[in-house]
């Protein structure tokens, strides 16, 4: 199908300023026409190795995803023992949750988050470092378990990882498109350094993309309750692009005529192979 998507401008040097607001202000959008291909239809599926991106099964037992109790209890834990098992690594943390909502809900402005991004972006940069984790927008919890298990020391290999699970039924009217890995190059990424607008705020690191015809998009289609999407995040030794996967939400040109807001819940997470 083709869809009109958000990539950003840039200013001539590469780095994109912004205020971490709902529209990410001073991220000048590119509104860009692209095909998004049902990843459904291909085969063989898309996987972490080739493109960074996977539909992998999620069962957790929560029943209610805006109890923190539960998240804490069943959730997080299922991400953590998902990742693992997709990426080999020896252990994994999850950090920074988020839940989101279609435009069409009106829980989509209860926080500055809460509505889906409609810019083409990656959640990290080169600026990210696990050994830092504490400077991140990171809960306690996960702070202190992942600063428990590297003891102070940066881990010698490990990679970044995001989960994205549609926690509404199917059909959807606003999904989430995936770039394909391998037709990302080094000139297509943008330094984002977010602020939160005001005197004094830190810089928070995050990679926007230039538009490029080579990139190929996908979407998974009517995704079910217990299917969750896990792309990478960051690689540090994957080359200059550094397996950031550019993602983005975006509106079905035909939504069926039942079609319900989008609901849906995601996070980051450390994955370490060696300590």
């Amino acid at each position: 199908m083709r869809a009109s998507i958000n990539y950003v401008a840039d200013r001539g040097d590469g780095i994109v300023p912004f205020v971490l607001d709902a529209q990410w202000t001073g991220a000048d959008r590119v509104p860009t026409n692209v095909e998004i291909c049902d990843a459904r239809t291909l085969s063989p599926a898309p996987s972490l190795d080739r493109e960074g991106i996977v539909l992998e099964r999620l069962i957790s037992g929560v029943t209610d995803y805006r109890d923190q109790g539960q998240l804490e209890a069943l959730w997080l834990p299922a991400v953590a023992e998902m990742v693992k098992r997709v990426s080999g690594a020896r252990w994994v943390v999850p950090w920074a949750s988020n839940v989101r909502f279609s435009n069409r809900d009106p829980l989509s402005s209860s926080t500055q988050v809460a509505a889906p991004a409609r810019v083409a972006h990656s959640d990290l940069s080169p600026a990210f470092d696990p050994a830092r984790i504490g400077d991140e927008p990171v809960s306690a919890a996960a702070a202190a378990e992942i600063q428990r298990r590297l003891g102070g020391k940066a881990p010698k290999r490990w990679r970044a990882f995001n989960v994205w699970q549609q926690i509404s039924p199917p059909p959807q009217d606003t999904p989430l498109a995936f770039c394909d890995l391998s037709t990302v190059a080094p000139e297509d990424i943008l330094d984002g350094q977010g602020t939160l607008g005001i005197p004094g705020s830190r810089t928070f690191g995050l990679t926007f993309f230039r538009a490029n015809p080579r990139h190929r998009w996908y979407y998974f289609s009517d995704m079910l309750p217990g299917e969750a999407v896990v792309f990478s995040a960051y690689d540090s030794e994957a080359g200059d692009v550094a397996g950031r996967v550019p993602h983005i939400a975006f509106d079905l040109p035909e939504p069926a005529a039942n079609a319900v807001p989008r609901n849906s819940i995601e996070v980051r997470a450390l994955a370490v192979f060696e300590d």
